[in-house]
């Protein structure tokens, strides 16, 4: 069967205030990339948050909710998207997808394309995306996680620029080792951490400053029979099979904030893990203060703290992780309601 071509692709959506529930004044892409904006959705969020509102400006903030998509479910071998989005003053957006990201295997087969192209250098899927988040507006990135399926090559930008302290920001950034297993001649083979590249970089700023800039890479050589034995990374990375990535900043993340510092205060440091992986508990997570980098030539008592965190997560099963973050992330209900929460992480 002859493998998709690649593609590139362009999206902008731009969420302005309108009335009681925000719109959308651009929406625009091309394939293989959708954007779906349910209007339903955003008037029963925007009606469900004006009930938790603590005044009456608060109660004026609608919310917008986006779906970014793509025809197949993922991105074929070589596939680039470019997203923009921009967020309204007074607006709220939540960003949702339908389902994990696929990234599907490196470009191979018959394809003429390939031929002498050494592993080392196969296409790599990719994506960019880039956030502006006006004055009192907030933006929450709710994707679904990562799945690179066996020889992906997967490379992820995203740019969060807040134009104020006063903009709100939840990003969460995760993926998995892959699929439990896939059928093949020989049986069920697993597809865990069998692939070539996972690489993600997610950069925040604030007023023009960067306050986050995180990356991830994990690369590793693959056998040419899959499945017979652990890869490099699976056996760095086990017993956990999912990772994530949690970002929080702003006024409106201020009690989510809170919540987790006390809580990781809490945190007793155990004895280090000893006799293997099976003594390794089901989830580890680690919080870290945002602060602002002192000026040029002073001194580091100048550093401040910025009303935000990193949370990172690693947990046996994705399921675990998922409701790790329901249970904590509770205080988004006021910000989109109740059903819009339960969609996005119940």
């Amino acid at each position: 069967m002859p493998l998709a071509a690649p593609q590139n692709a362009k999206g902008r959506a731009t969420l302005r205030k309108a009335g009681r529930v925000p719109v959308f004044s651009q929406l625009e892409c091309e394939f293989p990339l959708r954007l779906l904006s349910p209007y339903t959705a955003a008037k029963n969020a925007t009606e469900a948050a004006a009930e938790y509102a603590a005044n009456a400006q608060l109660a004026e903030r609608g919310v917008g909710v986006l779906y970014v998509v793509s025809f197949g479910g993922g991105l074929v071998s070589g596939d680039a998207i470019a997203l923009d989005i921009d967020v309204g003053e007074e607006t709220r957006l939540i960003v949702l997808t339908q389902g994990s990201t696929k990234v599907y295997r490196e470009k191979r087969g018959n394809d003429p394309a390939m031929a002498g192209v050494p592993r080392a250098a196969g296409p790599v899927s990719s994506q960019y995306m880039r956030y502006i988040v006006r004055p009192n507006a907030t933006l929450i990135l709710l994707a679904d996680p990562v799945t690179c399926f066996a020889r992906a090559r997967y490379s992820q930008v995203q740019r969060v620029d807040l134009r104020s302290e006063r903009s709100s920001l939840v990003l969460l950034d995760w993926f998995t080792s892959g699929r439990l297993a896939v059928e093949a001649d020989s049986g069920r083979v697993p597809e865990f951490w069998h692939f070539y590249l996972y690489h993600s970089r997610n950069e925040v700023r604030v007023a023009g400053n960067v306050v986050v800039r995180d990356i991830q890479r994990l690369e590793q050589d693959l056998p040419e029979v899959l499945g017979q034995s652990a890869t490099d990374l699976g056996k760095r990375c086990a017993p956990y099979t999912c990772y994530a990535t949690l970002i929080l900043y702003g006024p409106e993340c201020a009690a989510m904030c809170a919540s987790l510092t006390a809580e990781f205060g809490q945190i007793q440091q155990g004895q280090p893990l000893r006799g293997g992986s099976c003594d390794a508990p089901e989830l580890l997570w680690s919080l870290s203060s945002l602060q602002a980098e002192p000026a040029a030539g002073g001194s580091q008592a100048t550093v401040s703290r910025l009303p935000g965190v990193v949370v990172r997560v690693a947990a046996r099963e994705t399921d675990e992780l998922k409701r790790w973050l329901y249970e904590r992330l509770g205080h988004l209900r006021t910000l989109v309601g109740d059903d819009m929460y339960r969609i996005s992480l119940g």
